[in-house]
């Protein structure tokens, strides 16, 4: 099963002389396995260092953040020195002199500056939180506003990764005519007894079906391959087409269309039929409504990153009308599509759950992992996580960024403007005021101070009602 490091959703079989990947898990026998890749050189290994790097190169923004935060308060006391050394320096009186410069550095002061920001993204955190939906910082919030290219994983993503029974088709022996249904339903119970034996994710598709099959008198598993075993003294193999000998020539070609089309395919035998279990991995239910709520928020890229085979990722793509696919990707290989995406300006979200979804999550402006079934390397490097799998959640995300940016913009404005009013007011209040107002000049700093950052507050905190479309 090599699902966690590539995503494809079946598991793979492997022989003698063939590569497996650290990280992946067998599902049945026993493995002597030779290690060819010293410490650090193995697939988690480079896993983890391309999450590393791609965090590392996440800083930009925190840097320009603190540069103006430090440069901005020095200015402001900057400001009051100037003022109150020109004030002395042209005459006034030591009292006017520092009660007018201690009003302009009320009125310059950065609260409602400072809190613009904070007031707003704690709000949209708590929402969040509330709603199942955390949030790793109020700059992924600015990130998700911005994205317009969202990239997603298909199995345990847009799809559950577990299989469903799609159909049953059976045919007599010699493969030269069909069974009808209550024709093959002794036969299939009997392959699903054998399955029943098994540790293989399409076994449990199967029994999803057939819950009570008869118990089978002996089974043994042929690695890599299927089940052998008697069945109500019956003999009956199933498994992966390649394990059975003379498979007729009609059956075979329903094997190959089904495969062509995307499905999972066990093909059973037993002395009275050929039995054909066609299963997908089913697509979570709200799947579709991400694809197009998205499309309704303006992003015009879609993309589906898996490291499954071509013929399940098309049929996934078909399923929810995406047009851009890319399969059979290892982990490096989905880091570097996703950079891709990120070029000429455009900011990317994506969407994944497994160890192989680890560096593409960290690389992205926003990456999303599934809390649910993630694993633990997509939860540490992921910038959110959806602790319900609900994808609607990402909507969430992108919706609440916009409404947190909208709102933060508008208080900066407000705060802005209450900053420059009074500068100019304190500034110039020997040309603007009477003497008797520019008694009142530092309570009014103060008055405008404090209620501009109150109303800055205020602003924020409707952000508690979360995204609102």
């Amino acid at each position: 099963d090599e699902s966690a490091a590539t995503g494809e959703s079946e598991p793979q079989p492997h022989g003698v002389g063939d590569r497996v990947l650290a990280g992946t898990l067998n599902l049945d026998g026993a493995l002597v396995v030779e290690c060819t890749a010293a410490a650090g050189e193995a697939q988690l290994d480079r896993v983890v260092s391309l999450v590393r790097e791609a965090q590392e190169n996440r800083t930009e923004d925190q840097r320009i953040s603190a540069w103006f935060g430090t440069r901005y308060t020095l200015a402001v006391v900057g400001a009051f020195a100037v003022s109150l050394a020109v004030r002395l320096a042209v005459g006034q009186d030591w009292d006017w002199a520092i009660y007018s410069s201690l009003a302009l550095f009320v009125a310059l002061s950065p609260c409602a500056l400072v809190m613009a920001s904070p007031a707003a993204s704690l709000s949209a955190l708590a929402w969040g939180a509330r709603n199942g939906l955390l949030i790793h910082g109020a700059g992924v919030l600015e990130a998700a506003a911005r994205t317009d290219v969202a990239a997603f994983d298909k199995t345990g993503t847009l799809t559950k990764g577990a299989f469903r029974l799609e159909a049953v088709t059976a045919w007599t022996p010699d493969g030269s005519a069909r069974l009808c249904d209550a024709e093959a339903q002794a036969p299939a119970a009997a392959c699903a007894a054998l399955e029943s034996r098994s540790t293989h994710p399409l076994a449990a598709g199967i029994l999803a079906e057939f819950p009570n099959p008869p118990e089978p008198d002996s089974a043994a598993s042929i690695p890599g391959l299927g089940l052998r075993g008697v069945v109500e003294g019956a003999e009956v193999v199933v498994g992966r087409p390649e394990m059975h000998d003379a498979v007729p020539a009609s059956v075979l070609a329903e094997v190959e269309a089904a495969g062509a089309l995307g499905s999972a395919v066990a093909l059973g035998r037993t002395p009275e039929a050929w039995v054909l279990f066609q299963l997908s991995d089913r697509l979570r239910g709200d799947a579709d409504s991400l694809v197009s709520g998205l499309r309704q928020l303006g992003f015009g890229r879609l993309v589906m990153l898996t490291g499954d085979r071509r013929e399940a990722a098309d049929r996934t793509a078909r399923e929810l009308g995406l047009e851009e696919i890319h399969a059979r990707l290892m982990p490096e290989d989905k880091q570097r599509l996703l950079s891709g995406l990120g070029r000429d300006g455009h900011r990317t979200l994506y969407v994944g759950d497994g160890v192989n979804d680890a560096p593409s999550l960290a690389a992205a402006s926003v990456g999303v992992a599934m809390g649910g079934r993630g694993s633990g390397a997509a939860l540490e490097a992921a910038h959110a996580v959806l602790m319900r799998d609900r994808l609607a959640g990402v909507l969430d995300l992108v919706r609440l960024g916009r409404r947190t940016v909208r709102i933060t913009r508008a208080s900066l404005i407000l705060a802005a403007s209450v900053v420059i009013g009074l500068l100019i007011l304190t500034a110039f209040s020997d040309f603007l005021l009477s003497p008797e107002a520019r008694r009142a000049l530092l309570p009014l700093a103060v008055v405008g101070h404090e209620g501009s950052t109150v109303l800055v507050i205020l602003n924020g905190l409707r952000l508690l009602s979360g995204p609102r479309g």
